[in-house]
């Protein structure tokens, strides 16, 4: 199954110009289950995402 990794942390800029406050996805994980999927995202991501200043996540089935 194929897991969406997203935090709520950080904005977006809307078209206008605006920080909108939404959910980022930062990466899409195959694994087992969330448990897994969430290993997996820690092994090959977390190094890269905490250097940007994400420190929360979490995972949902992306069907």
């Amino acid at each position: 199954m194929r897991y969406a990794i997203i935090t709520t942390e950080g904005t977006t800029m809307s078209p206008n110009g605006n920080d909108v406050e939404n959910v980022q996805v930062l990466a899409f994980v195959d694994a087992a289950d969330s448990f897994s999927a969430m290993l997996e995202f820690k092994e090959l991501y977390s190094q890269a995402t905490e250097n940007l200043g994400f420190t929360e996540y979490s995972c949902f089935p992306e069907d």
